[in-house]
């Protein structure tokens, strides 16, 4: 995996703060806001899997999470990224997984 290449997550607005193994701690600028994200980078042949996403912070949507992991997957070399939350641990819908997302990389 390229995530110790740490200038080019720079430039696409993504500081790689932690890289234990698989284990990823990044975080996001979104406008004036950070999102903290902590996540296992497994790589499957031509697929990228950014498993238990743990988030926190505010202004993550969906198709935000779709543009982080098409720029994940530009840098990281692969077709394919399928991102896999954790498990909630706050919020109205504590305890449940929300539904993957997966992302044909647009080069």
């Amino acid at each position: 995996m390229n995530v110790d290449d740490r200038d080019a997550y720079m430039q696409a607005g993504i500081i790689v703060r932690e890289h234990d193994g698989m284990t990823v701690s990044l975080a996001l600028l979104l406008g004036n806001s950070i999102v903290m994200v902590i996540a296992e980078f497994i790589r499957l042949e031509d697929t990228l899997l950014i498993k238990g996403a743990q988030v926190e912070g505010r202004g993550l949507t969906r198709t935000l999470i779709r543009t982080f992991a098409n720029v994940v997957g530009q840098i990281e070399n692969v077709s394919r990224v399928i991102v896999q939350g954790g498990k909630r641990t706050s919020g109205g819908r504590a305890g449940s997984v929300p539904s993957p997302i997966q992302v044909e990389v647009q080069r």
